[in-house]
């Protein structure tokens, strides 16, 4: 095996502390555009071949391929085909002892019932995705904390629906999406980013990618925005990096950017495939880095995550200021996927290609020059891991086994977790909810995390869990606590509620922040528009804790705005009055709002930037017609 790391004698230089070996390549593996290891640690490998347009002569080039340690040594000594026959595969992720495939315009289920690392069983799941430009086709399905499996829309969209499931087709949009497949249900999710990959945090954060937009995160679930009446518009999944969307990047390679852009050549425009390491112990700042592909570019950029109000900012290590975790000197080093293991080692699959950029985008003298699918032979899979022989992260390929759920919630190591969390959810095995409630008691605060959302995907969830959770010493589980709240129907019991009020003086903003979005699910009440009022106070400068109880703001907003403007500046109120004047229904009300206004103390400038924010709202407003204040036609004049 050879090994990669920061010389001049090899076309890699990697960060200082690991080092990268290859573990596979060509023939074995071609064209690898995504990875999932299963409960086994099996190694299942999404090849594209038919990128960008299909295979010559025939209709579908997409396989599967299987990599399996069938002597129990930790080492992969078997390579099978899955799977073959599949269209523009984007995607794989484990799923019910087989693999759900992302294969537009379908959701394909492959499973192996024989063990000789071939698919036998072949079950179109979803239908309907829109198959159009591979780079924004539907991709990276994932398992999230909540129990679905989640994926991203890519900008393709769809209109799509389980295929034994009569109701009607979901129509994407502009969404995300996610899939429960053992009860065929389907809905969107957030705002999609456009691009081709989606990564969970440990805790259930997500984020995902574009281009020229790189790092995104999806801040505000779209549910809670439709729920809004006449909410000001706004992008709720967006870009979180202090170095803007189009970032700065530093490539090793012969400059070479995208024949269309040539204005984007030393900074993000092919951004596409990301990773999380989410396990403890890595060397130096690198435990809970999040990572972006550019295969333009041929590397892959880390940045840093740091939470901030109702979000993260993400920025360069003070390591890599004008470098990156990972570059090659080879044009053909195409990044596409890079993968937490089962051992604690990143994967990462390198498609190879000579060309990356889709033929649609290249002008057509240009195309005549070029290979098109030069590379098609070639792919290769590399694992990184650190360099230090006493590091104790890298452990054996050990399967997680259903019957050792408390040591894997406790591991360091986030896929291990998530992956024990998914067999309870797939089993629905009601025998293990009295060990699994024991453990919401665990000192240990994964253990106690995916207790909570195991017993909450086991339809077992009761009160009293609820209350501790939203107890918790860790604030990372309040959070979730507050989510899972949400999960068992209308939030009707008053202790429950009562419990969630008092939560609007946490300390913690991104519990704050979660809190408001969930109070939009219980009946409006005074009690709530107090609680609503405390999470703005706290967190007015915080645009997205703003936003967030807009969210949930349901009654009396004339008084909660006339109330909020007496203790914030109105530099962010701006919203708020916008929306509250789309909502009144009273001329008094408009009055009130406009007082609220001309009798402050504030700057001119800042109440006729309050007096546009009403008229905006005013004009979009469906009660409009029956004023006849003098007031209102004013403003809107």
């Amino acid at each position: 095996i050879k090994c990669y790391s920061n010389t001049q004698n090899n076309p890699y230089v990697i960060h200082k502390a690991l080092e990268m070996r290859l573990l596979v390549s060509e023939p074995n593996i071609i064209d690898p555009v995504a990875l999932a290891f299963d409960h086994n640690c099996q190694l299942y490998v999404a090849e594209m071949r038919d990128y960008p347009k299909g295979v010559t002569k025939k209709d579908k080039g997409g396989v599967i391929k299987l990599l399996s340690d069938t002597n129990g040594d930790g080492h992969y000594n078997r390579i099978t085909k899955f799977a073959t026959n599949l269209s523009y595969p984007t995607s794989v992720t484990a799923w019910k002892k087989g693999v759900l495939v992302a294969a537009p315009p379908n959701i394909i289920y492959l499973k192996d019932t024989n063990g000789d690392g071939i698919s036998d069983i072949r079950k179109i799941l979803v239908n309907g995705f829109k198959l159009g430009v591979t780079d924004s086709n539907f991709n990276s399905l994932r398992w999230g904390i909540d129990n679905w499996i989640h994926g991203a829309n890519g900008g393709n969209g769809g209109k799509v629906r389980f295929s034994e499931n009569n109701t009607p087709a979901t129509s994407l949009r502009n969404l995300d999406f996610r899939i429960k497949p053992n009860t065929l249900q389907l809905e969107t999710t957030s705002q999609t980013g456009g691009g081709f990959g989606l990564v969970f945090n440990e805790w259930g954060h997500s984020f995902t990618t574009y281009n020229i937009d790189y790092l995104q995160q999806r801040i505000i679930p779209q549910k809670y925005i439709d729920r809004a009446n006449n909410l000001p518009p706004f992008e709720s999944t967006t870009n979180i990096s202090i170095h803007g969307k189009m970032a700065r990047i530093f490539p090793i390679a012969e400059a070479e950017t995208r024949v269309n852009h040539p204005e984007q050549a030393g900074y993000f425009s092919s951004a596409g495939g990301m990773g999380y390491l989410g396990i403890s112990g890595y060397p130096e700042d690198l435990s809970g880095n999040i990572f972006v592909c550019d295969v333009v570019s041929n590397l892959i950029h880390r940045n840093l995550l740091q939470s901030k109000g109702g979000s993260y900012i993400a920025k360069r290590s003070p390591t890599e200021k004008k470098s990156e975790f990972l570059a090659s000197s080879d044009n053909c080093f195409r990044p596409v996927a890079i993968e937490l293991g089962p051992d604690g080692a990143l994967y990462l699959a390198d498609m190879q290609r000579e060309v990356i950029e889709h033929p649609d985008y290249i002008p057509s003298k240009l195309k005549k020059k070029m290979r098109i699918r030069g590379g098609e032979t070639r792919g290769r899979i590399y694992k990184i891991t650190p360099k230090s022989k006493t590091s104790k992260v890298i452990t054996k390929l050990e399967p997680v086994r259903l019957d050792n759920f408390e040591t894997e919630f406790a591991s360091p190591n986030q896929w291990r977790r998530w992956t024990a969390q998914r067999l309870i959810y797939e089993s629905q095995d009601s025998s293990l909810i009295p060990q699994i409630r024991n453990l919401i008691k665990h000192n240990n605060h994964f253990v106690r995390l995916h207790a909570l959302w195991s017993l909450q995907g086991l339809g077992a969830i009761q009160i009293d869990d609820i209350l501790r959770g939203l107890a918790d010493s860790n604030p990372r589980i309040r959070e979730n606590t507050i989510r899972i709240t949400e999960t068992i129907g209308s939030v009707e019991d008053q202790t429950v509620i009562q419990r969630l009020i008092n939560l609007a003086d946490d300390p913690d903003s991104t519990v704050r922040f979660q809190l408001a979005l969930t109070l939009g699910e219980i009946r409006p009440a005074m009690s709530v528009n107090t609680a609503l009022e405390k999470i703005y106070i706290n967190g007015h400068k915080d645009e997205w804790t703003r936003k967030a109880v807009l969210c949930s703001l349901r009654a009396n907003e004339v008084q909660f705005t006339k109330s909020l403007s007496q203790k914030v500046l109105p530099i962010h109120l701006q919203d708020l009055f916008q929306l509250s004047a789309s909502r009144i229904s009273e001329p008094v009300d408009l009055d009130i709002l406009i007082k609220t206004v001309l009798n402050s103390d504030w700057k001119n400038d800042e109440k006729i930037i309050l007096l546009k924010s009403l008229r905006t709202g005013l004009n979009r407003s469906s009660n409009l017609s029956s004023f006849k204040s003098l007031n209102a036609n004013s403003l809107i004049s």
